[in-house]
C-alpha cells in the first residue's frame, strides 16, 4: 500500500483530461471530426471484410441451440455477467452456454452449473486467442454476445475471429449510431438509457432481451456465485478458529487492494477504521485481505502495528476469497471485484469509489462513498466510512448467508 502523498502523485499523473474555459481547443475539435469521418469509412470497409449479415431480432429462443458469451477481461465484470446464463438456463435449459473468459476471471465459473464450457481467450494473449479459436470452432455457435460495450470495433473483430458465421450482437446507448454498428454486428440492441443512468447489469438485461425474445423478472435477475466446497470448508474452519481465539461471534472483512493505487484506501486509514470498529463492536473481529503479491508488505505493516482482534487473512485462491466474503457480516472495499462478490452473496458492503459510474454494488445493502473531485480514495474521512458501517450494521440485515 502507498502513503496519501504518493497517492496524490500517482493520481495526478493518471489524469486523462484537461478542462478548458472555452471548451475544447479548435485543433482538438478538428482532429476529432477527422477521426469520426475516418471511423465511418473504416467501419463500412471492416463490416464488408467481416461478412456481417443483419438479422431480425429478437430471436425465438426455442430455435437457438447455443450461445457463446465473450467476457475475457476482469473478475468483477465476470461476476456481474452471471445473471445472463442463469436466466437462460432457467427458462431455456436446452441452450448450450459457453463463455470465452480470461486467465484472471475463468475461475469464477469453475463451479457454475449454468455454464457448459469455458474457454481461455485472454485479451491481449494471441496464443490464448488462437487456442480458444480452435476449441470454439469444434462446434457451431448460433449466437455470440461480446459483453464489452466500450470497444465495439475491437469486439466485432474478436467475435468474427473466434466464431465466424455466428450471429453477433452488441448494445448501443442513446445517441450512438445503430446504423454504423449494424455494419459490424448482426443484431444491434438500442438501450433507452445512457450507461451513467442505469447499472451495467441492467444494461446487460436489456441486451439479452433484445437478442432473445424473453422476459426476465426482477427476482430472477441477480448475481450468482458458487464457491468451491473444499475452499468454503477450509475458510469456515479458519475463520471459526480466529473468532474462537478472539472470543467474538462474527467478523468484518476489509479489502485493501484495488487495481490502481489512487483507488485504494491505504494501510493507515484502514488501520484507523479497523481500530474504531473494534472499539465500537467488541463482538467482532476484523480480517484484512489483499492480493498474494501484497501479502508480505501488509503482514509486515500489521506486525509493526499490532492490534487485538485485527488479522491479515491470506486467501490462496479466488474461491477462498468468495468463501471469506460469503461469511462476513460487513465488507469494506475500494472499487474492485470484492464489491461485486459481496453483492452476489448479498453481504452489506461499504464501497469506496473515486467517481460514480455504472458498476455500483447491486441488489445488496450498501453505502457508496465518493472521494472529492480529483482526490484519491484515501482522502475519504475515516469518520464518514465508520458512519456508513454503522448504518448498515444497524439495519439488521447482516447475518451471514
Amino acid at each position: 500500500m502507498i502513503s496519501p502523498q504518493t497517492h496524490d502523485t500517482i493520481y495526478a499523473k493518471r489524469r486523462r483530461h484537461k478542462d478548458f474555459f472555452y471548451g475544447y481547443p479548435l485543433h482538438k475539435r478538428i482532429i476529432r471530426r477527422v477521426e469520426q469521418a475516418n471511423k465511418i469509412l473504416w467501419t463500412g470497409l471492416l463490416g464488408k471484410l467481416l461478412g456481417v449479415r443483419p438479422i431480425a431480432a429478437p430471436l425465438d429462443p426455442r430455435a437457438v441451440k447455443s450461445i457463446l458469451f465473450i467476457r475475457n477481461d476482469a473478475i468483477g465484470d465476470m461476476v456481474l455477467t452471471t445473471p445472463l446464463w442463469h436466466a437462460i438456463r432457467n427458462q431455456f435449459p436446452h441452450i448450450r452456454i459457453g463463455v470465452a473468459a480470461s486467465f484472471r476471471n475463468r475461475a469464477v465459473l469453475d463451479q457454475d452449473p449454468n455454464v457448459d464450457i469455458v474457454f481461455d481467450a485472454t485479451e491481449g494473449d494471441l496464443k490464448a486467442l488462437w487456442r480458444a479459436k480452435r476449441e470454439i470452432g469444434k462446434e457451431h455457435w448460433d449466437v455470440v454476445m461480446p459483453m464489452m460495450y466500450y470497444r465495439k470495433t475491437k469486439m466485432a473483430v474478436v467475435t468474427r475471429f473466434l466464431a465466424p458465421g455466428s450471429i453477433s450482437s452488441t448494445l448501443v446507448k442513446p445517441g450512438e449510431s445503430v446504423e454504423k454498428r449494424g455494419k459490424l454486428f448482426s443484431i444491434v440492441v438500442q438501450s433507452p438509457y445512457r450507461t451513467e443512468d442505469i447499472e451495467m447489469v441492467e444494461q446487460m438485461r436489456i441486451h439479452l432481451c433484445g437478442v432473445l425474445d424473453m422476459t426476465i423478472m426482477d427476482e430472477e435477475w441477480k448475481l450468482h456465485l458458487y464457491p468451491d466446497p473444499t475452499a468454503l470448508k477450509l475458510v469456515e474452519e479458519r475463520t471459526h478458529a480466529i473468532i474462537a481465539s478472539d472470543g467474538t461471534v462474527r467478523y468484518f472483512h476489509i479489502n485493501l487492494e484495488a487495481k490502481t493505487a489512487f483507488k485504494e484506501y491505504g494501510n493507515e486509514a484502514s488501520l484507523d477504521l479497523s481500530r474504531r470498529l473494534l472499539e465500537e463492536y467488541p463482538d467482532a473481529s476484523v480480517l484484512w485481505t489483499s492480493s498474494p503479491q501484497a501479502a508480505t508488505e501488509i503482514g509486515a505493516f500489521l506486525s509493526a502495528h499490532p492490534t487485538s482482534r485485527l488479522h491479515f487473512f491470506k486467501t490462496g485462491s479466488l474461491h477462498e476469497l468468495f468463501a471469506l466474503v460469503k461469511g462476513a457480516s460487513l465488507v469494506v472495499t475500494p472499487d474492485t471485484s470484492v464489491v461485486h462478490i459481496a453483492s452476489a452473496f448479498e453481504r452489506p458492503v461499504v464501497a469506496l469509489y473515486p467517481v460514480r459510474h455504472e458498476w455500483p454494488p447491486y441488489k445488496t445493502p450498501y453505502r457508496l462513498l465518493l472521494s472529492e473531485r480529483e482526490q484519491p480514495v484515501s482522502r475519504i474521512p475515516v469518520a464518514m466510512v465508520l458512519g456508513a458501517c454503522r448504518e448498515l450494521l444497524m439495519a439488521r440485515v447482516v447475518a451471514p448467508s
